[in-house]
Protein backbone atom coordinates (compact mmCIF):
# COMPACT_ATOMS: atom_id res chain seq x y z
CA UNK A 1 0.00 0.00 0.00
CA UNK A 2 1.34 3.74 -0.92
CA UNK A 3 1.86 6.24 1.77
CA UNK A 4 -0.27 8.44 -0.26
CA UNK A 5 -3.99 9.40 1.29
CA UNK A 6 -7.18 8.97 -0.74
CA UNK A 7 -10.51 9.01 2.05
CA UNK A 8 -13.82 9.37 0.50
CA UNK A 9 -17.05 9.59 3.48
CA UNK A 10 -20.17 10.58 1.47
CA UNK A 11 -22.58 11.64 4.16
CA UNK A 12 -24.85 8.92 5.78
CA UNK A 13 -27.55 11.30 6.68
CA UNK A 14 -27.47 10.37 10.43
CA UNK A 15 -25.51 12.56 12.99
CA UNK A 16 -23.56 11.11 15.26
CA UNK A 17 -22.22 7.21 13.57
CA UNK A 18 -19.69 6.67 15.98
CA UNK A 19 -22.39 7.63 19.28
CA UNK A 20 -25.18 5.77 18.19
CA UNK A 21 -24.20 2.23 16.93
CA UNK A 22 -27.57 0.86 18.11
CA UNK A 23 -28.93 2.27 15.25
CA UNK A 24 -26.35 1.11 12.52
CA UNK A 25 -28.93 -1.21 11.32
CA UNK A 26 -31.30 0.90 10.50
CA UNK A 27 -28.90 2.59 7.74
CA UNK A 28 -26.71 1.09 4.85
CA UNK A 29 -23.12 -0.02 6.85
CA UNK A 30 -20.29 2.04 5.87
CA UNK A 31 -17.99 0.16 3.48
CA UNK A 32 -13.49 0.13 4.29
CA UNK A 33 -12.00 -0.45 0.76
CA UNK A 34 -8.15 -0.75 1.73
CA UNK A 35 -5.54 -1.09 -1.00
CA UNK A 36 -3.17 1.25 -3.12
CA UNK A 37 -4.77 4.57 -4.22
CA UNK A 38 -5.53 4.08 -7.47
CA UNK A 39 -7.28 -0.10 -6.99
CA UNK A 40 -8.90 1.64 -3.86
CA UNK A 41 -10.65 4.48 -5.75
CA UNK A 42 -11.59 2.14 -8.79
CA UNK A 43 -13.41 -0.14 -6.17
CA UNK A 44 -14.97 2.80 -4.53
CA UNK A 45 -16.37 3.74 -7.46
CA UNK A 46 -18.16 0.83 -8.23
CA UNK A 47 -19.66 0.44 -4.70
CA UNK A 48 -23.65 1.44 -5.59
CA UNK A 49 -25.53 4.07 -3.48
CA UNK A 50 -26.26 4.48 -0.90
CA UNK A 51 -23.25 2.80 0.95
CA UNK A 52 -21.12 4.73 2.97
CA UNK A 53 -17.42 4.05 1.35
CA UNK A 54 -14.22 4.45 3.12
CA UNK A 55 -10.63 4.61 1.48
CA UNK A 56 -7.71 4.17 2.82
CA UNK A 57 -4.31 3.83 1.28
CA UNK A 58 -2.03 2.50 4.19
CA UNK A 59 -2.46 -0.38 6.78
CA UNK A 60 -2.08 2.91 9.46
CA UNK A 61 -5.15 4.83 7.49
CA UNK A 62 -6.82 1.16 7.47
CA UNK A 63 -6.26 0.90 10.96
CA UNK A 64 -7.76 4.50 12.04
CA UNK A 65 -10.48 4.28 9.84
CA UNK A 66 -11.81 0.75 10.73
CA UNK A 67 -14.39 1.20 13.63
CA UNK A 68 -18.31 -0.16 14.63
CA UNK A 69 -19.72 1.54 12.16
CA UNK A 70 -17.93 -0.59 9.06
CA UNK A 71 -20.16 -3.58 7.89
CA UNK A 72 -17.73 -4.95 5.17
CA UNK A 73 -14.33 -4.93 4.82
CA UNK A 74 -12.35 -4.92 1.26
CA UNK A 75 -8.40 -5.76 1.22
CA UNK A 76 -6.84 -5.37 -1.70
CA UNK A 77 -4.59 -7.15 -3.55
CA UNK A 78 -2.09 -4.58 -2.64
CA UNK A 79 -2.29 -5.29 1.12
CA UNK A 80 0.05 -8.12 1.98
CA UNK A 81 -0.84 -11.21 3.68
CA UNK A 82 0.29 -10.43 7.02
CA UNK A 83 -1.10 -7.39 7.32
CA UNK A 84 -4.39 -8.52 5.81
CA UNK A 85 -4.76 -11.18 8.89
CA UNK A 86 -3.70 -8.09 10.84
CA UNK A 87 -6.70 -6.33 9.57
CA UNK A 88 -9.45 -8.41 9.53
CA UNK A 89 -9.03 -9.29 13.18
CA UNK A 90 -9.08 -5.42 13.97
CA UNK A 91 -12.39 -5.31 11.61
CA UNK A 92 -13.64 -8.01 13.83
CA UNK A 93 -12.54 -6.74 17.08
CA UNK A 94 -14.09 -3.24 16.55
CA UNK A 95 -16.97 -4.63 14.27
CA UNK A 96 -18.06 -8.18 15.35
CA UNK A 97 -20.99 -8.35 12.66
CA UNK A 98 -19.03 -7.10 9.74
CA UNK A 99 -17.91 -9.27 6.87
CA UNK A 100 -14.62 -8.77 4.60
CA UNK A 101 -13.57 -9.46 1.07
CA UNK A 102 -10.15 -10.02 0.44
CA UNK A 103 -8.63 -10.02 -2.96
CA UNK A 104 -5.80 -11.90 -4.54
CA UNK A 105 -3.26 -11.33 -7.25
CA UNK A 106 -4.45 -13.08 -10.52
CA UNK A 107 -1.59 -15.40 -10.04
CA UNK A 108 -1.09 -15.51 -6.33
CA UNK A 109 -2.57 -18.46 -4.30
CA UNK A 110 -5.98 -18.07 -2.02
CA UNK A 111 -5.95 -16.04 1.01
CA UNK A 112 -4.12 -18.20 3.95
CA UNK A 113 -5.85 -20.59 5.50
CA UNK A 114 -7.98 -20.14 8.71
CA UNK A 115 -8.47 -16.34 7.21
CA UNK A 116 -11.81 -14.46 8.84
CA UNK A 117 -13.26 -13.39 5.81
CA UNK A 118 -15.98 -14.29 3.85
CA UNK A 119 -15.54 -13.96 -0.14
CA UNK A 120 -12.11 -13.99 -1.73
CA UNK A 121 -12.11 -12.44 -5.36
CA UNK A 122 -9.03 -12.39 -7.81
CA UNK A 123 -7.29 -9.60 -9.60
CA UNK A 124 -8.55 -8.09 -12.38
CA UNK A 125 -12.08 -7.78 -10.41
CA UNK A 126 -15.07 -7.62 -11.82
CA UNK A 127 -17.09 -4.85 -10.71
CA UNK A 128 -20.38 -6.44 -11.11
CA UNK A 129 -18.98 -9.67 -8.80
CA UNK A 130 -17.75 -7.07 -6.30
CA UNK A 131 -20.86 -5.43 -6.09
CA UNK A 132 -22.36 -8.42 -5.87
CA UNK A 133 -20.56 -9.64 -3.07
CA UNK A 134 -20.67 -6.48 -0.82
CA UNK A 135 -24.64 -6.19 -1.28
CA UNK A 136 -24.88 -10.01 0.09
CA UNK A 137 -22.53 -9.42 2.66
CA UNK A 138 -24.00 -5.83 4.09
CA UNK A 139 -27.48 -7.41 3.95
CA UNK A 140 -26.10 -10.43 6.16
CA UNK A 141 -24.16 -8.67 8.71
CA UNK A 142 -26.76 -5.85 9.11
CA UNK A 143 -29.36 -8.80 9.73
CA UNK A 144 -27.25 -10.38 12.55
CA UNK A 145 -26.60 -7.03 14.15
CA UNK A 146 -30.44 -5.83 13.66
CA UNK A 147 -31.51 -9.32 15.73
CA UNK A 148 -28.75 -8.68 18.71
CA UNK A 149 -29.77 -5.02 18.59
CA UNK A 150 -33.77 -6.73 18.83
CA UNK A 151 -32.36 -8.75 21.64
CA UNK A 152 -30.88 -6.00 23.70
CA UNK A 153 -33.84 -3.87 23.52
CA UNK A 154 -36.66 -6.33 23.80
CA UNK A 155 -34.65 -7.68 27.15
CA UNK A 156 -33.90 -4.03 28.19
CA UNK A 157 -37.37 -3.20 27.76
CA UNK A 158 -38.77 -6.08 29.55
CA UNK A 159 -36.71 -5.91 32.88
CA UNK A 160 -37.80 -2.48 32.95
CA UNK A 161 -41.80 -3.60 32.98
CA UNK A 162 -40.91 -6.03 36.14
CA UNK A 163 -43.21 -4.47 39.07
CA UNK A 164 -44.17 -2.18 36.76
CA UNK A 165 -47.83 -1.58 34.92
CA UNK A 166 -47.40 -0.16 31.25
CA UNK A 167 -49.44 2.85 32.64
CA UNK A 168 -45.87 4.02 34.73
CA UNK A 169 -43.86 3.96 31.85
CA UNK A 170 -45.80 5.83 30.11
CA UNK A 171 -43.78 8.85 30.53
CA UNK A 172 -40.69 7.19 31.07
CA UNK A 173 -38.35 8.71 27.91
CA UNK A 174 -35.72 5.54 28.57
CA UNK A 175 -38.47 3.22 27.85
CA UNK A 176 -40.20 5.24 24.84
CA UNK A 177 -36.93 5.09 23.40
CA UNK A 178 -36.49 1.38 23.65
CA UNK A 179 -40.11 1.08 22.33
CA UNK A 180 -39.39 3.23 19.47
CA UNK A 181 -35.62 1.70 18.85
CA UNK A 182 -37.81 -2.14 18.75
CA UNK A 183 -40.08 -0.64 16.63
CA UNK A 184 -37.73 0.39 14.15
CA UNK A 185 -35.09 -3.11 14.36
CA UNK A 186 -38.42 -5.26 13.67
CA UNK A 187 -39.32 -3.47 10.73
CA UNK A 188 -35.74 -3.59 9.86
CA UNK A 189 -35.52 -7.40 10.36
CA UNK A 190 -38.80 -7.91 8.37
CA UNK A 191 -37.53 -5.80 5.59
CA UNK A 192 -34.59 -8.08 5.39
CA UNK A 193 -36.10 -11.21 6.00
CA UNK A 194 -38.30 -10.30 2.74
CA UNK A 195 -35.09 -9.60 0.72
CA UNK A 196 -33.62 -12.44 1.54
CA UNK A 197 -32.70 -15.26 -1.21
CA UNK A 198 -31.93 -18.95 -1.14
CA UNK A 199 -28.30 -18.40 -0.80
CA UNK A 200 -28.51 -15.97 2.16
CA UNK A 201 -30.40 -18.27 3.90
CA UNK A 202 -27.95 -20.36 3.92
CA UNK A 203 -25.47 -19.04 5.14
CA UNK A 204 -27.10 -18.22 8.00
CA UNK A 205 -28.60 -21.83 8.33
CA UNK A 206 -25.03 -22.26 8.45
CA UNK A 207 -24.03 -19.97 11.01
CA UNK A 208 -27.25 -21.50 13.42
CA UNK A 209 -25.81 -24.70 12.64
CA UNK A 210 -22.40 -23.91 13.61
CA UNK A 211 -20.84 -24.09 17.07
CA UNK A 212 -18.24 -21.49 18.14
CA UNK A 213 -15.24 -24.00 17.70
CA UNK A 214 -16.26 -24.35 13.74
CA UNK A 215 -17.88 -27.71 14.46
CA UNK A 216 -21.37 -28.73 14.44
CA UNK A 217 -22.39 -28.62 17.38
CA UNK A 218 -24.97 -31.73 19.51
CA UNK A 219 -27.46 -29.15 20.96
CA UNK A 220 -30.34 -32.04 21.00
CA UNK A 221 -30.45 -33.18 24.36
CA UNK A 222 -30.13 -29.31 25.83
CA UNK A 223 -32.74 -27.63 23.46
CA UNK A 224 -34.96 -30.03 21.51
CA UNK A 225 -32.72 -29.51 18.35
CA UNK A 226 -32.01 -26.07 16.67
CA UNK A 227 -34.16 -24.36 19.63
CA UNK A 228 -34.81 -24.99 23.30
CA UNK A 229 -37.64 -26.88 24.56
CA UNK A 230 -39.83 -24.44 25.50
CA UNK A 231 -39.79 -20.70 26.31
CA UNK A 232 -38.27 -19.04 29.21
CA UNK A 233 -40.85 -16.59 30.47
CA UNK A 234 -44.06 -17.83 29.91
CA UNK A 235 -43.20 -22.04 29.77
CA UNK A 236 -45.21 -22.50 26.17
CA UNK A 237 -43.82 -25.57 24.65
CA UNK A 238 -41.73 -25.33 21.71
CA UNK A 239 -41.22 -27.16 18.37
CA UNK A 240 -44.86 -28.56 18.61
CA UNK A 241 -47.93 -27.11 16.82
CA UNK A 242 -50.16 -25.08 19.12
CA UNK A 243 -52.90 -23.65 16.73
CA UNK A 244 -54.66 -20.99 16.95
CA UNK A 245 -52.10 -18.51 15.75
CA UNK A 246 -49.36 -19.57 17.85
CA UNK A 247 -48.28 -22.31 15.20
CA UNK A 248 -45.17 -23.73 16.36
CA UNK A 249 -44.38 -21.46 19.52
CA UNK A 250 -41.77 -19.76 18.40
CA UNK A 251 -40.50 -17.10 15.45
CA UNK A 252 -36.57 -17.47 14.57
CA UNK A 253 -35.02 -14.37 14.32
CA UNK A 254 -31.68 -15.47 13.80
CA UNK A 255 -28.66 -17.48 14.46
CA UNK A 256 -29.22 -18.99 18.51
CA UNK A 257 -31.91 -16.08 18.88
CA UNK A 258 -36.08 -16.89 19.29
CA UNK A 259 -39.23 -15.37 19.80
CA UNK A 260 -42.03 -16.81 21.86
CA UNK A 261 -45.46 -16.92 19.40
CA UNK A 262 -47.29 -15.61 22.65
CA UNK A 263 -45.70 -13.87 25.23
CA UNK A 264 -42.97 -11.80 22.57
CA UNK A 265 -40.26 -12.64 24.77
CA UNK A 266 -37.25 -12.83 23.08
CA UNK A 267 -34.02 -15.41 24.22
CA UNK A 268 -30.99 -16.22 23.31
CA UNK A 269 -28.72 -19.09 23.75
CA UNK A 270 -24.56 -19.71 22.70
CA UNK A 271 -23.42 -17.63 19.68
CA UNK A 272 -22.02 -18.75 16.62
CA UNK A 273 -18.81 -18.81 15.18
CA UNK A 274 -18.60 -16.60 11.91
CA UNK A 275 -19.03 -18.15 8.96
CA UNK A 276 -17.38 -18.11 5.76
CA UNK A 277 -18.30 -18.03 2.06
CA UNK A 278 -14.38 -18.04 1.05
CA UNK A 279 -13.40 -19.50 -2.40
CA UNK A 280 -10.57 -20.99 -2.12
Amino acid sequence: MSASTGDTRPESGVEGEEENPGDWNIRPPTVLVADGPNRASRYAEHLPDPFPVRRAATAEEAREETSQAVGVGIFGAGVDEETKADLLELLHVRSPFARAVVIQGEDGPPMLQGASYDVCLFTPVDPEELCEAVARLARIGTYERAVSAYFEYTTHAASMQVGRDREELADNETFQDLERRIDRTQATLERIRAALDEADRRILMESIDADPTGGFADTTKKTGGRHPDACSACGLGWGQDHGGGLGTGYEQLGAFVWKCSRCSNVQQTGSASHRWLARR
